[in-house]
């Protein structure tokens, strides 16, 4: 078996998920958690200051003993914005959309792997709104019966649905449901490709790292990384930037999804998807790897392309995070139920040194596909 080359150069891409804080948000998590992992000796890696682009924002990292190179943000925050946040009454709309969408998808409530509790947090978005317009319901019946007027119901019903959206609206920050309608329909454009601008910015993406990736030394790697739904778009961006390599390039760049959900790739819709992921597994030197986490309900949890129409089986290295090994016991505890503080979990520094760290993966000098979670003597349940 030949031994890993050693990696001196190292460029990261990274594409976040469907989140309205953008590149900024992301850049002070990597560098706060590389501080942190600095300070507990886990790795050394120094953080730059961000400089803005176009279509990508971009660090310098650098380190003593080992790779440096650069850290990119894929900018797609002018794209995630006009589905965040529905005016006032069409998140209705938006519900309906979902409705049909999911429902119609009897795939995507087969679990796969871990992803039962996915299925669940995918009713979530459904089952409130639902609840909430049978509430509207019973009011309108109730007071057009203690009123008298039968036609008054038919007048009541949408002035307490808009009321009911605005109450929904109001405490999002807690509940989060307009931002899964948002978040879910976004998906469903990566998935798709039905969204014009996003696959412009997908084309000018795979064109710059496909110039990147051919003017790296031998020595140098691409990693790209997707995290949540980003994994989705990541998966897609791979497959554009292996179109436009020659073969003898194909070793210089690896993928790396972090809390992936890639069973909505599941639907029927995902045809995309289907064929970006099938021409990766088929590839002779594929390396991706996806990291998971059976406690995050925002994740697929462990998922086999080989469910998807053409894609092989296998050639995915599917990895646990091991987040009962990475977090203290009463930090994970706290954590726990916490599912999108949980959900970052993977892009921060390990509090313990076991189980998956972000910083020592960007920081080994054997490609990013080679990396190994550190465990405990005793192993972990998961």
């Amino acid at each position: 078996m030949n031994a890993e080359p050693q990696i001196r150069q190292r460029r990261v891409v990274y594409l976040m998920g469907f989140d309205p804080r953008g590149s900024s948000f992301y850049y002070q998590l990597l560098k706060r958690e590389a501080s942190r992992s600095k300070r507990r000796k886990m790795s050394a890696l120094t953080i730059g200051p961000l400089q803005p682009g176009e279509h990508f924002s971009q660090c310098d990292w650098q380190q003593q003993h080992g790779p440096t190179g650069d850290y990119r943000f894929a900018e797609m925050l002018d794209l995630i914005e006009p589905h965040f946040r529905p005016t006032p009454g069409a998140g209705w709309w938006w519900w309906l959309h979902l409705c049909k969408l999911m429902l119609g998808n009897s795939s995507l409530w087969r679990p796969r792997g871990q992803s039962m509790l996915f299925s669940c947090f995918m009713l979530y978005p459904l089952l409130l709104p639902a609840l909430m317009l049978a509430l509207c319901a019973a009011a309108a019946v109730g007071l057009t019966g203690l009123l008298q007027q039968p036609w008054l119901g038919w007048l009541l019903l949408p002035v307490l649905m808009l009321c009911a959206d605005m109450l929904l609206r109001r405490f999002d920050h807690k509940i989060y449901l307009h931002y899964l309608l948002g978040d879910f329909l976004f998906t469903r454009a990566v998935l798709s490709a039905c969204w014009p601008e996003l696959e412009q910015r997908l084309s000018q993406w795979a064109t710059q790292l496909a110039d990147d990736v051919r003017a790296l030394e031998p020595d140098g790697e691409l990693l790209i990384v997707g995290h949540s739904s980003g994994g989705l778009l990541a998966a897609r961006l791979a497959h554009q930037l292996q179109q436009q390599l020659a073969p003898e390039d194909a070793h210089k760049w690896s993928l790396l999804t972090l809390g992936n959900q890639a069973s909505t790739g599941l639907a029927n819709f995902a045809g995309p998807f289907h064929q970006s992921v099938a021409a990766l597994t088929r590839a002779p030197q594929l390396r991706w790897q996806e990291v998971f986490a059976p406690q995050d309900i925002i994740s697929s949890g462990r998922f086999d392309a080989g469910v998807l129409p053409g894609a092989l089986s296998g050639k995915i290295k599917l990895q646990s995070a091991l987040l009962r090994e990475a977090l203290a016991p009463e930090e994970y505890h706290k954590m726990v139920l916490q599912f999108f503080t949980l959900h970052l979990q993977y892009l921060r520094a390990s509090g313990t040194g076991y189980g998956f760290d972000y910083f020592q993966l960007l920081a080994q000098t054997t490609p990013a596909f080679s990396y190994q979670p550190r465990r405990t003597t005793t192993g972990s349940a998961e």
